[in-house]
């Protein structure tokens, strides 16, 4: 097996040491093939482009913790650090896993890099698969040797060699671009293991290329900017920091959260009620989704029905946050318990890596309890009379947020009435079972 068609073979001299039949089954026009790629692939002008190659689990998460020997996915993705140019031309990288030993990755077989695979575009042999699994690396005592390919800038057609005779697609990698999928197998050991892209090359087209007769391209710099971390066995559970009640006020106050504590005495009093929960944690998690909130309500007659309520859940900040949302709002003036299940640490899998802390959450919906005592008095109301003319209100004054009970950002008369309107309601009592 020889590997010089990406390295020393085809683009960093004029007579390749392997025999140009055994690429292509051609034995005409070598030289010329061969001084076209020479020239074409190994342009001599500054690297003023970089691949920026980055190593990650789908969905963005540069590490995910694991089970021993679980099969562990990973995407590689690139990134041309600027426009001056026609787009990726060829690419080839390393991969290796101080875990153990790699398979072939995944063969693009649709979108743009298709062209850079045997037959359209060129790649490396590999005599122990079809021609196309060059693309997908050549396993070297363990690592993924040189994936990658590059497409046809020389226009080559059938009749002189049996490849590369794919059309060229321009403007590749100016947006980040999938370069490479496949998966790994995680060690029966616990531990820390990395899998790691290097010795990379690349070549861009040049900027305002017509493909007439052929399409120059330039060398460009390789930069790793993330590789992949499979923590197998032992891992650090993510925990709840924090549950809050969010509203939206107005007067361009915006989105204020009211904390919710675990002594189970919070009250949302504002008339957007419990409509939107924000859970944040100390780690990413991975994607929630309904089936991992439970919501109990209950009220001084019993159970109280919140399936005439849609819930919706997602996350923010990086996946530390965790948003839940009722359309519309759970009913009021009654007591919920809102448990959350089978959450993981951002790229583990089911029943791994559990998130921990304070999952089950008691709260109660009062419209107008100003006070936050779970009941509407005398007191909410003198209290947010004693408010009346603030505009717009101090998101960080507790008071003022939970007076503004019509959420417009200040505190009138219509707030007041509002509170008044709702004196003698009492949930203290309500017990969820």
């Amino acid at each position: 097996m020889e590997l010089g068609l990406f390295g020393l073979g085809w683009f960093g001299q004029v007579d390749p040491p392997i025999e140009y039949d055994r690429l292509t089954g051609a034995t005409t026009m070598k030289k010329l093939l061969t001084l076209t790629l020479a020239s074409m692939f190994c342009g001599s002008a500054a690297l003023a482009t970089d691949l920026n190659l980055v190593l990650q689990a789908p969905g963005g998460a540069s590490e995910v913790s694991v089970a021993p020997g679980e099969t562990v996915n990973y995407e590689l993705w690139g990134t041309l650090s600027d426009t001056a140019n026609g787009g990726l031309a060829l690419w080839g990288a390393t991969l290796s896993f101080d875990g153990g030993d790699l398979p072939p990755a995944n063969v693009p077989a649709a979108g743009d890099l298709a062209n850079s695979v045997r037959p359209a575009g060129i790649t490396n042999p590999d005599d122990s698969c079809p021609p196309a699994c060059g693309y997908a690396g050549t396993v070297i005592a363990g690592d993924l040797v040189q994936c990658g390919g590059g497409q046809n800038t020389i226009k080559n057609v059938i009749g002189n060699a049996a490849f590369p005779i794919g059309s060229v697609i321009e403007d590749i990698g100016k947006t980040s671009v999938l370069l490479l999928s496949g998966s790994l197998t995680a060690p029966a050991a616990d531990g820390a293991y990395l899998l790691s892209v290097g010795d990379g090359f690349a070549n861009v087209i040049v900027e305002g290329s017509l493909g007439d007769p052929f399409f120059p391209v330039v060398a460009a710099g390789v930069v790793v900017g993330q590789n992949f971390i499979v923590n197998v066995g032992g891992c650090v559970p993510p925990q709840v920091v924090a549950w809050e009640s969010v509203g939206t006020h107005g007067r361009g106050v915006g989105d204020v959260g009211l904390e919710i504590s675990a002594a189970g005495t919070f009250s949302e009093p504002r008339f957007a009620g419990i409509s939107k929960l924000l859970v944040t944690f100390d780690a990413a998690i991975a994607p929630p989704t309904t089936a991992n909130v439970t919501v109990v309500g209950c009220d001084g007659a019993g159970a109280v029905d919140v399936t005439g309520s849609t819930m919706t859940v997602s996350t923010a900040a990086g996946a530390t946050e965790m948003i839940i949302e009722f359309s519309p709002k759970l009913p009021d003036l009654a007591r919920y318990v809102v448990e959350l299940t089978g959450l993981v640490r951002q790229g583990s899998t089911a029943g791994v890596c559990l998130v921990e802390g304070d999952l089950l959450m008691e709260m109660s919906a009062v419209l107008g309890d100003a006070t936050g005592d779970r009941r509407v008095t005398a007191q909410d109301v003198g209290g947010a009379r004693s408010f009346v003319g603030v505009d717009p209100i101090d998101a960080t004054n507790l008071f003022h947020v939970r007076s503004d009970a019509t959420m417009d950002g200040r505190i009138t008369a219509q707030d007041v009435g509002g509170i008044r309107a709702q004196v003698g309601h009492d949930a203290r009592t309500f017990v969820c079972p």
